[in-house]
């Protein structure tokens, strides 16, 4: 996700699409709060995997501790090191909530 200003955001939630063993697919997700002017990234979290398979065992909280940036970026690696699964990003929706933005979160709903 990226905005036209800077936010210092204080957390990321993600729900995943996948409510069966598909889920395992996010494991090892990181989600940065990235400053495209200075290049700085920083890490709000890694996704690890919970069994329970609703939405409300899939919904994974990334708190961000007011990092600043214009960028929110989740990124996922199953080339490195060891998984059961080929690596796939299925998000139902992401939502942020910042510091400075005037309506307080962004909600994208993905489709698929």
């Amino acid at each position: 996700m990226k905005f036209d200003d800077f936010f210092c955001f204080s957390e990321v939630v993600i729900i995943q699409a996948q409510l069966n063993w598909n889920a395992k697919r996010m494991q090892g997700a990181k989600v940065f709060v990235v400053n495209t002017e200075t290049g700085a990234i920083n890490l709000c979290g890694v996704l690890y995997l919970s069994q329970k398979y609703t939405i409300e065992g899939q919904t994974y909280k990334f708190p961000c501790k007011l990092k600043c940036g214009n960028e929110v970026k989740v990124t996922l690696r199953h080339d490195q090191g060891s998984y059961a699964a080929d690596a796939m990003i299925h998000m139902r929706e992401i939502t942020v909530f910042g510091k400075g933005m005037s309506w307080m979160l962004v909600t994208v709903r993905c489709q698929g």
